[in-house]
């Protein structure tokens, strides 16, 4: 899932930077309903949460950012530390 957050974050400093960004991110965030800012190396891959966060992403940048286009495929049988519930908080 990490890779799905840099995937997001490159894509909003393209056109906005600094505090900006940060806000953007955010938004990213709340609209797909989970703390982005809890997504680390450590967090699972999950196809539905990835979709919702790119969807969302979509929809704040008003244009169609896809996992695929970038080769960004994480490992969907990667072991964490962090749950799902965790990253809901």
């Amino acid at each position: 899932m990490n890779r799905i957050k840099q995937l997001i974050e490159a894509e909003i400093a393209k056109e906005h930077g600094g505090l900006i960004a940060k806000v953007m991110l955010s938004r990213v965030g709340i609209r797909a309903g989970i703390n982005i800012s809890k997504i680390d190396e450590n967090t699972p891959y999950d196809p539905e949460l990835a979709k919702k966060l790119l969807n969302a992403a979509s929809q704040i940048l008003n244009r169609p950012i896809q996992e695929r286009e970038y080769g960004y495929q994480s490992s969907p049988f990667r072991e964490s530390k962090r749950t799902m519930e965790e990253l809901s908080e």
